[in-house]
């Protein structure tokens, strides 16, 4: 009759964790580690689903990610293209 203790709490974590990113967009000018929801982001998005580490670049003394991984692919693009 009553839902199991575990189900009510697997349903507090998902809404809390619905609440605390609803209103969360991605921003490439934040240096990395400046705002956790970013960083936490750029970890999930990069590292643990992708499998790509997160590439760095220091600019003026703060960290900011970068897509290298975008730039080598365009750059393939190009030179495939050279090559034709």
């Amino acid at each position: 009759m009553f839902p199991d203790a575990g189900w009510v709490v697997v349903g507090a974590f998902i809404s809390q964790v619905c609440w605390a990113w609803h209103d969360f967009l991605p921003d490439r000018t934040v240096p990395v580690g400046e705002d956790e929801r970013q960083t936490i982001y750029l970890l999930a998005k990069h590292t643990w689903l992708d499998g790509i580490s997160v590439r760095t670049q220091k600019v003026n003394g703060n960290y900011y990610a970068t897509d290298f991984h975008l730039r080598e692919a365009v750059a393939d693009q190009v030179d495939d293209l050279e090559e034709d």
